[in-house]
């Protein structure tokens, strides 16, 4: 998509700048992950706690690798089921419930094993019965004299397991940074720009 020049000026008038054109493109690659505690190392300690029956610690294993980065979605999903499972074992099970309503956003078709407790099992189905709508993500872009104003958005995330919007951008075929969610791109030129969803542990979702 490329937005339109603006008109010409009268003549004598004072040319304004030229408006960027955007290209809209998969550029998921481009979001830049920032540098921060490992994640996978914070799950596996996480684990390790709950088998001691160490709660209170594995939750803030947990806590730590979602704050990270570098987990997968299936690492991910993993983080939110341990997190539902430690929930049951301490009797928060309102927690639970909103542990398995960001699973089934993250993970629609994530399936608990038998060995998993009824309690959270009953939360999962409960969460997926009542989805209305998948998770997605919306990139508005405003052209103005000289710039284009970039505006990310989130749907269909009601527990709020999106952490983060990041926006990709790069100018003529340079580099891509990061940007903010809602940023202004200045200058002349060709810009591209990419949006991305992200959850827990720097996953990338949508």
């Amino acid at each position: 998509m490329e937005c339109a020049p603006p008109p010409a000026p009268e003549p004598g008038a004072a040319r304004p700048p030229r408006a960027p054109r955007a290209i809209f493109g998969a550029a998921l690659a481009a979001i830049v992950a920032l540098a921060a505690t490992p994640a996978a190392a914070q799950l596996d300690e996480a684990r390790t706690l709950y088998d001691q029956a160490e709660f209170e610690g594995a939750l803030a294993a947990l806590e730590r690798a979602e704050r990270g980065e570098g987990l997968d979605l299936a690492d991910a999903a993993a983080v939110l089921e341990l997190r539902g499972e430690l929930h049951v074992a301490m009797g928060d099970l309102a927690a639970v419930d909103h542990d398995m309503a960001q699973l089934v956003t993250l993970a629609p078709d994530h399936a608990l094993a038998e060995h998993h407790p009824p309690e959270l099992r009953d939360a999962l189905v409960r969460a997926r019965a009542a989805r209305t709508a998948p998770l997605s993500v919306a990139l508005e872009v405003t052209p103005g004299e000289g710039r284009l104003t970039v505006d990310a958005s989130v749907g269909g995330d009601p527990a709020g397991v999106v952490r983060e919007r990041r926006v990709a951008g790069r100018r003529d075929g340079g580099a891509w940074e990061t940007r903010d969610a809602s940023t202004v791109i200045a200058g002349a030129g060709t810009v591209e720009v990419a949006v991305a969803a992200i959850g827990p542990g720097g996953t990338v979702l949508a």
